[in-house]
This record gives C-alpha cells, structure tokens and sequence, in this order.
C-alpha cells in the first residue's frame, strides 16, 4: 500500500463517482454538519470525555476521509486532555463513493487509538441505530465497554445487505439486534433509546481516579459479643461441609456487599457469555477496581451450575487485562467446585482459557487480590486465584481435586471422601500455615453472613493498602518470589 501514502492521496474525492459531490451538498445543506461525525468535550464536575457522535442523517453516517480525520483529532483531544473518549456510533459503515480511501480508515484510527490506550485512558462505544460496517469494525468494537440502545440494528453487514448478498434472511430475535449482542456478550449494557450517551458518562464516572482510605482497624463490628478471630479448628471434611453450605452467599452478593457502584460487563467478545463469572467494576475503598468471580448459583453455557465455562475463563481474562491497562487493581472472589470439563467447554478450549486468565493475572501490573468465600476446586478455581495476596474464610476450602475424586483415585471408594478430606490439607487453617493462604477471616457459618463479610473487607482493606504503594516491578518482582 506504500507506507508514505496519506490517507486521502490529494484525491479530490467527491469528483470520483459521479453526483457524489452533490449528494454532499444536500446532506451539508439538510443537516448542519460538514461531515457525518463531530465532537466535542464533556467536562462535568464527575464526568470528563471526549465525546464523538456518528450521524446518520448525514449520508448514512458513512466513513470516508473526512469522518477519519474528524475522529483522529477526537483522539488527540482526549489525549491531550487525559480523560476518557466516548463513541456514540450511528451509520451504515465504509462510504461506497470513497472507494479504498474510505477502507483505510479502519485501521488509521484503530492504530490511532493507541494514543489513548497507552495513557491508559478508557474507551467506550454507545451503539445507535443503526451500528454496521466498518464503524463497529473498527472503533464501535474495538472499546473497552460497550453500550447498545434497545432495538437498535447492530452487526457487521446490515440486514439489507447481507440478506441481497446471500439470501439468507435475518432474524432480528438471533442476531443483528442490540439485544442479541447482548445475549451473546458482545455488548455490555442495553439502554431505553435516548439513554446510551448519559449511560456511557455513567461508566466514566465509575472508572474515574478515586482516594484510598484505609481501615483504621482490621476488624470493623460494634457488637461486643461478634465473632472476630477466626476458627482454627475447622479442618479435613468439617471444613468441606461448611465450605459446601447452602447458606453461603453468592460470589454477586459477596461483591455487591463489598463495592459500590458495582456493574458487569458481559461475554468474552467470541459469542459467548458464561453467566458463572462475574466480571465487572466498582469502587473499593474508594477508588475503582476490577472484580472477578465465581458464581456458586448461576447456570454456564452447558447447563452446568456454579461451574465457569471455558468463555468465562476468557471473560475474566479480558476484563484482568483492560484493568492493567487502566492502572485498577483486580479482586477475585473464588467459589467453585471445579471448572466446565463439558465436552462444550473442552471443544471451545477450557484448558487454554484456564492459562490465559492464570497468565493475565500474573502479568497484571497492578495490585491483584482474591478472596476465597467458599470451595476452591483444582484449577478452575486456582486460575481466579493467581494473585498477590490469597484471603480465605476460615469456612472456606481449596483443594487439587474433590474428597470424592481423591477417594476414588486412592482408596478406590468415593464414599470414603472424609477419610481423604483428612490427608488433604484443604482447609483455611492449614493453608495459612502452610503460607498458602496470607489471611484467614471469620466466615459466614463461623460469624454469621453480614459480620464476615464485613470482616472480610477490612481484611481486603488493609491488604490493598500494603500493595498499592509497590509500582509493576516491585509487584512482579513480588510475585517471582511468591511463586517461585
């Protein structure tokens, strides 16, 4: 392509195809607008971005030249400016008149993007209707968290289209919709219409730089006959069955008790979302954080309850990394028996997914904590909990296999599951010993619901506050002793 070539060539573009230049006249004359995107800065007291807005009155919000050179000074703007860039896509994509000058556009601003990345400021896409073609291919979809306005038509190739190209008629129930996005986690959120801008300024407010405080205390309680020690006494299957209590709360409880403002974002951007992960933001302590999870109630992909699907791994690790690169730290709330090992799960790449999260928390250059709330299960559970710091409830287990398994395996009996529980060293106490685990808090069944989980944030608290101050090497020099 000729690297030195400039986007528009000295190309007088609107004499290459013929009545372009007046359908350009009409569109400038019906709107108001010179091209079909504009931009400008919000800065409220809580809320700072750039804001870029795709019009589709404007000959279909189409991209050509003139609409990329608009957003690569959008871009600069919000670098100069270190504040967040907000996409509020509107159009039918690449402008046919343009030809290859309009192709290029995509990756010009996708490399221009990068920056606003490497600033580690937040990027975030609202999808109108309609969102197709080379916008959403390019910066629609290439932002950190996404937004859709209900019904709107979303997809690579509009409905139109692609139904002349191929015959094939498009249900508005499975694909192409706002909703079913949603449902297939490529987007975040879905919005009344009218409502995706104040709600992407929503996400900005929630991942703007906050202050730390920390706990005066370890322990906050104010009832004189609370639990506050934990219980050391809890080992080999009396742990299990505490572990296992129907009675414990949800890893969306746990951090929905632990955050404020707390939101998940969706899917592992492939087509899937596996409910059991939670992935998302809120604010701890007073500033914001990552928050990963596993959810003991909630059904994946396979059916399978409290399990996470190989997609959630991918979730979890998409969400780890976007947090590196905002300068968040990572909570991870474990509480598993074990990873999706359904032939769905394998096929779709368990065992790789399992990696990468384990590999992006390690990776990570900001401070990643985890909190064990009830069953650690073998490497399911172990891939949420490569962090700096290992939190365990004094009820809470982790384990290289279930007792049952470990039965089968060495006595050849699972019903003989609490005779192994007792060699395995799985509970709370012993990990801490064994400097496994770095705290042990009170849990639910020792301490009742709502004091250990207030427990459990001061615990939190106080172990964040230790980390903060360590820049990426110090962490990374941390973590080589840690796990050396």
């Amino acid at each position: 392509m000729g690297g030195a070539r400039p986007a528009s060539a000295g190309v007088n573009l609107p004499d290459t195809w013929p009545g372009f230049a007046d359908s350009l006249m009409r569109a400038k004359a019906h709107t108001g607008l010179d091209d079909s995107v504009t931009f400008r800065l919000v800065d409220e007291s809580d809320a700072r971005a750039v804001v870029v807005t795709g019009h589709f009155a404007f000959l279909g919000g189409s991209m050509g030249v003139a609409h990329g050179d608009t957003v690569l000074r959008a871009l600069d703007t919000a670098a100069e400016h270190e504040c967040a860039i907000v996409f509020v896509t509107s159009s039918g994509g690449a402008r046919t008149q343009e030809g290859f000058d309009a192709l290029i556009q995509m990756p010009r601003i996708i490399a221009a993007m990068r920056r606003v990345r490497q600033r580690g400021l937040p990027v975030i896409s609202v999808f109108r209707h309609p969102t197709t073609g080379g916008v959403h291919a390019s910066y629609g979809a290439a932002a950190d968290v996404i937004v859709a306005e209900a019904g709107a038509t979303v997809g690579f190739a509009g409905p139109r289209v692609l139904e002349a190209f191929t015959s094939v008629t498009v249900d508005p129930r499975r694909s192409h919709t706002a909703e079913a996005y949603f449902d297939h986690g490529l987007v975040d959120e879905v919005v009344p219409v009218g409502d995706g801008l104040a709600a992407a300024l929503a996400w900005v407010r929630r991942l703007a730089p906050g202050s730390f405080t920390e706990a005066s205390a370890r322990r906050e309680t104010t009832a004189t006959d609370a639990v506050t020690t934990p219980d050391t006494t809890l080992t080999g299957w009396a742990a299990v069955e505490r572990a296992r209590a129907p009675m414990r709360p949800s890893a969306r409880r746990v951090a929905s008790f632990l955050l404020t403002d707390l939101r998940e974002t969706r899917g592992d951007r492939t087509g899937i979302d596996d409910p059991v992960v939670l992935a998302g933001f809120g604010r701890f302590a007073g500033i914001p954080v990552t928050v990963i999870g596993t959810d003991r109630e909630a059904a994946g992909p396979s059916g399978t309850v409290g399990a996470p699907h190989a997609s959630g791994f991918r979730k979890a690790a998409r969400v780890v990394r976007l947090a590196a690169r905002l300068n968040l730290p990572v909570l991870s709330i474990v509480d598993t028996r074990g990873a999706d090992a359904t032939p769905g799960s394998d096929n779709a790449g368990l065992t790789a997914a399992v990696s990468e999260l384990m590999q992006a928390l390690l990776d990570c250059s900001t401070p990643t904590l985890c909190a064990v709330t009830g069953e650690g299960g073998s490497g399911g559970a172990v891939a949420f909990a490569s962090t700096d710091v290992l939190v365990m409830q004094d009820d809470s287990i982790f384990e290289v296999i279930a007792p049952e398994g470990a039965a089968a395996i060495l006595y050849r009996d699972a019903k003989r599951a609490d005779a192994a529980a007792a060699q395995m060293e799985l509970d709370a106490p012993s990990l801490h010993h064994r400097g496994f685990a770095d705290a042990v808090t009170p849990g639910p069944t020792t301490a009742g619901v709502f004091p250990s989980l207030a427990l459990l944030r001061a615990e939190l608290r106080v172990q964040l506050g230790e980390l903060l101050p360590l820049d990426a090497g110090a962490l990374q020099d941390r973590r080589q002793d840690r796990y050396a």
